[in-house]
């Protein structure tokens, strides 16, 4: 906080006395150590305060070095450095004026230094600004005045905060919610028309985080959960009742209670709880409700250059653990293709290898050739099948806004990062009568996704 006076001060002058004279205020007869006459002398000193907070400093000369500093005031504090002496004051609140004793040190010899803190002339707040959260509020701080004008405010108005002095002792702030998520200021300057003092007065932003800022996943288990929410003291929030009936939405104990019901559809679904904060302010959280292996079931599986082929396919367990994709129409389901398939459910995707043997055979002029699943990749336009079974495409699992969920597949990147390759990637479904090096070209599918019916 600062202050500009005018006014006239009261005569005086810094005292350098030692603790031998009979004069000193503070006596010296129950002191440790003795008077320093000539050892130690001041060479410069600035120990006149005003009524704020504030630093001053006094140089010594000494015959032999300082070693110790104190004071007899807990609103006066010292700290030494060498030969020169370091001396803080806190804000003086009050009318009258105020004098420590400063006693400096060298040996057992020591030089007493008067400090003087004159009285306030318009003190707010007891010298102290003043910082307050994002939550509209209000709150009144004390003014200390001396002179005998009237005070107002002379600069510092804002359009988020309401300033009035109270009897010429208050100073009332109403503040408005900071809806922004960085800190605002002002500097308030009062004045009687002679004297005038400042105070800065800062808000906090604003900070409202649900579930550490992330959506909210179950099983399809039914479930109760207390969604956490955090944010600054005083702001008010609720939520508004859930739009479907498998789940209820409140606010307990200022979090989140989340109400769902067991899941039996055997297909994912999703939701969207609403909070309302600090008046006017939203934010939204998904709830999903599902378990991973609810993947498995039917797809329309979608391929093609511009996405206009699809067929169909049933995803299942393949009853030894794993899982695999058995077409059910058209040719795929003629031949009996049943593709293997990879399941992470850590990383809720699904894996395709390179060349991978399929269940299913083709036969074409008398001749009967199993079947097998190749990646391919391009670069340039070029296509390329790599015999290589660390390469796959994988696909993610995706459940989307609508409700649907869908597999969509990537080129893996292994493939990209080996070969330079971009994004384009296909899965061809060939038959072969000697593994890799004699296949023969089926169907291919590229760009490839399913949508699960």
């Amino acid at each position: 906080m600062k202050k500009i006076f005018s006014m006239i001060l009261m005569a005086g002058v810094i005292a350098f006395t030692s603790c031998g004279d009979d004069t000193s205020v503070y006596g010296p007869e129950n002191l440790v150590g003795k008077p320093a006459a000539n050892v130690i002398t001041i060479e410069k000193a600035s120990l006149d305060f005003q009524c704020t907070a504030g630093q001053g400093a006094v140089t010594c000369i000494s015959t032999n070095p300082l070693t110790a500093v104190e004071t007899n005031a807990a609103w006066c504090t010292a700290t030494l450095n060498g030969n020169t002496v370091n001396v803080s004051v806190t804000a003086n609140p009050d009318l009258q004026t105020r004098v420590a004793r400063l006693r400096i040190y060298a040996g057992n010899d020591y030089k007493d230094v008067t400090v003087q803190q004159f009285g306030t002339v318009i003190c707010i707040n007891n010298g102290d600004n003043l910082t307050v959260n994002a939550s509209p509020q209000s709150t009144d701080l004390d003014i200390n005045y001396t002179g005998g004008g009237n005070l107002s405010i002379v600069s510092g108005d804002v359009d988020w905060a309401n300033f009035t002095i109270v009897d010429g002792n208050k100073l009332h702030i109403d503040f408005e919610v900071n809806a922004e998520e960085n800190a605002r200021s002002t500097e308030l300057t009062l004045s009687d028309g002679e004297a005038t003092t400042a105070i800065s007065i800062e808000q906090g932003g604003l900070y409202f985080i649900v579930n550490e800022g992330k959506d909210f996943t179950s099983d399809n288990s039914a479930l109760t959960k207390n969604i956490t929410i955090e944010t600054v003291d005083g702001i008010n929030y609720s939520v508004a009742a859930s739009t479907v009936s498998w789940a209820t939405f409140s606010i307990a104990n200022g979090n989140l209670r989340v109400v769902l019901q067991a899941n039996t559809s055997g297909k994912p679904r999703r939701t969207t709880a609403t909070i309302t904060y600090a008046g006017t302010l939203t934010k939204e959280i998904t709830i999903t409700q599902y378990d991973f292996m609810d993947i498995l079931g039917n797809y329309k599986i979608i391929y093609g250059s511009n996405g206009g082929s699809f067929t169909t396919g049933t995803l299942e367990s393949d009853g030894n653990g794993g899982y695999q994709m058995r077409f059910t129409d058209g040719d795929f389901a003629t031949i009996g293709a049943v593709l293997p398939i990879n399941v992470n459910t850590t990383d809720q995707t699904i894996e395709i290898v390179n060349c991978t043997p399929m269940q299913g055979s083709y036969t074409t002029g008398g001749v009967t050739y199993d079947l097998m699943a190749l990646v391919m990749y391009s670069r340039s336009g070029s296509a390329y099948i790599n015999s290589n079974t660390a390469y796959a495409a994988v696909g993610k699992f995706n459940l989307n806004d609508d409700g649907s969920a869908t597999i969509d597949f990537k080129a893996n990147s292994a493939i990209i990062a080996a070969n330079s390759a971009n994004e384009y990637y296909a899965i061809r479904l060939i038959y072969t009568n000697n593994g890799y090096t004699g296949r023969k070209t089926h169907t291919t599918f590229s760009y490839m996704y399913w949508e699960k019916q």
